[in-house]
């Protein structure tokens, strides 16, 4: 199978099976709600200000920052959807202020904006989440049909968005022109009867910045952490002290690598972290022994049977309500109670942890997994693409990123095996090898999955109706990628199971009907359905 899978039951479990519940905690969407509402607000006042010529960068970052932690943030306690949501409003409230003394001083009529839902800074939760219920219920009157899940799917592109820009500050400075992007979207979310058309058009814009943004942060994690190559990372675990880092946060990583070169600790990558083993400079630490853990999307039961500390890199999605404390360390802006901010790279406290936990008494033997990819991996590309374009390749098939649960194995493993000598598969997420098949495991490095396949992509003859994907994995950058896919002239894009916790059934549904995405049924239909074209 793939990279963390070891037995076939270990890939059953996943954070919704061992929770018992897929969906996401009706008090956490009715306090999101409170949260995008004060956010689009402020939107409002932003782009007012902007117009009167005020510098607002440093207010639009803190928005961006806001709406990324929605994303990230699966799990909300009591304080913290206070402290959230207090905050934002004061933010509000001040900016709103300050545009009407603009206004005042310039002689101009201040335009406010109007808004039917009332917030005062000394609300309790329940009444804040009354509030977020009342906000849904509104907008779902308000919205006609046709509008309602663009304006979902407008605000999800928006908030991976703000997330990637939330990511690429760790390697440069962020242009303002993705600033701009999020606070115009979210302005777009106060008006009920923008078109069709316009919404449509204004997803594609956010979609087209992400895609700049993302490619650019391919290249930043490139020029900075080296080459990628193929190597075989350790699955095991051997006696010794330990720490867990988890997410997808390359810089995190590299820094607590660099802290604890002198000590006698074992470091290991869990989820998509996998690909640090990959690149080059993180092959100057021995430390970095190897990764743990059973599937991409069982944080719970990985950290409860790791014996260790566990560092959670910035934006690494949080769902840890059912997990011990003590030993848990983020280096996000929000986290959840019970576990240790880092600050200022100052990993002294992970290390402290892990040196007092028990650590690994004995270990146990897991194998090997391959990940990244060799030099000559280019020359193969320059194949497939030749003989696409002189269409000795039929049909080419793309499948990624990976998300690690059975259904979806199950179905890669009996699709590719039925895969014709005319067709040609790239997978990203299911490990087949074969004459027609080629197996690359990038981890869910979105960045760097972009960058590989910029660089393919351009190989290819613009004849796009024999190039058919399979999206795998369920989440904001997988819904920006199918957008981005059409409205670069690919048709054949196809989505795997998608649970209601990753994405809610009706804007999955109506996304799929307004983007010609199809869902996969079967193996043997879905590939039918391409070769007979």
């Amino acid at each position: 199978m793939f990279y963390n899978y070891y037995k076939p039951s270990e890939s059953e479990f996943n954070d919704c099976i061992s929770k018992g519940a897929c969906s996401v905690p009706p008090s956490v969407s009715a306090f999101k709600e409170v949260i995008v509402m004060l956010l689009r607000q402020l939107a409002y006042y932003i782009q007012k200000l902007n117009k009167l010529g005020v510098d607002c960068d440093e207010l639009k970052l803190q928005l961006v920052h806001s709406l990324a932690d929605i994303l990230t943030n699966t799990e909300y306690s009591d304080e913290e959807v206070y402290t959230s949501i207090i905050g934002n409003y004061n933010n509000l409230i001040q900016t709103k202020e300050f545009y009407s003394q603009i206004c005042k001083d310039k002689g101009i009529s201040a335009r406010d904006l109007r808004s039917e839902i009332k917030i005062s800074s000394d609300m309790n939760l329940a009444e804040l989440m009354s509030l977020g219920e009342k906000i849904y219920k509104m907008r779902s009157r308000k919205f006609p049909n046709s509008h309602k899940q663009l304006f979902e799917i407008l605000l999800l592109v928006t908030q991976n968005l703000s997330s990637n820009i939330s990511l690429i500050e760790d390697y440069t400075d962020v242009d303002v022109s993705y600033l701009d992007g999020v606070v115009f979207a979210l302005n777009i979310l106060n008006f009920y009867r923008t078109s069709v058309l316009k919404l449509k058009k204004y997803i594609s814009d956010i979609v087209s910045l992400n895609f700049q943004l993302v490619s650019k942060l391919g290249d930043e994690i490139y020029t900075k952490f080296g080459k990628i190559s193929e190597v075989k990372v350790s699955l095991s675990s051997r006696p010794n002290k330990a720490i867990l880092v988890s997410g997808t946060n390359l810089n995190d990583l590299y820094e607590l690598l660099k802290q604890t070169k002198d000590e006698n600790i074992d470091i290991y990558t869990h989820s998509d972290l996998l690909i640090a083993h990959a690149l080059e400079k993180f092959s100057e630490f021995p430390q970095l022994y190897g990764h743990y853990g059973t599937s991409t999307d069982n944080f719970m039961l990985d950290f409860a049977t790791f014996p260790g500390a566990i560092l959670l890199t910035k934006s690494a999605v949080k769902n840890l309500e059912y997990l011990y404390r003590g030993r848990l360390f983020s280096t996000d802006r929000i986290v959840p109670v019970g576990v240790s901010t880092v600050s200022a790279n100052d990993f002294g406290g992970v290390v402290e942890a892990a040196k007092k936990s028990k650590g690994f008494k004995t270990g146990r033997e897991k194998g090997f997994v391959t990940v990244g990819y060799s030099e000559n991996i280019f020359e193969r590309l320059k194949k497939i693409a030749d003989d696409f374009n002189s269409k000795a390749v039929k049909n080419l098939i793309v499948i990624g990123m990976t998300s690690i649960n059975t259904i979806n194995n199950d179905f890669y493993n009996e699709f590719i095996s039925q895969i014709p000598d005319d067709t040609f598969v790239i997978s990203f997420g299911a490990e087949n090898q074969g004459n027609n098949i080629l197996s690359i495991n990038l981890s869910n490095n979105v960045p760097l999955l972009y960058r590989f396949m910029n660089m393919f992509l351009e190989m290819l003859e613009p004849e796009y109706d024999r190039v058919t994907f399979f999206i795998s994995k369920c989440d904001a950058n997988s819904f920006s990628a199918m957008i981005a896919l059409r409205d670069n002239g690919f048709k054949n894009i196809y989505l795997s199971n998608c649970p209601p916790n990753a994405i809610n059934p009706q804007t999955l549904n109506a996304f799929a009907k307004l983007y010609g995405i199809r869902l996969a049924t079967n193996p043997k239909d879905d590939l039918k359905s391409i070769i007979s074209k």
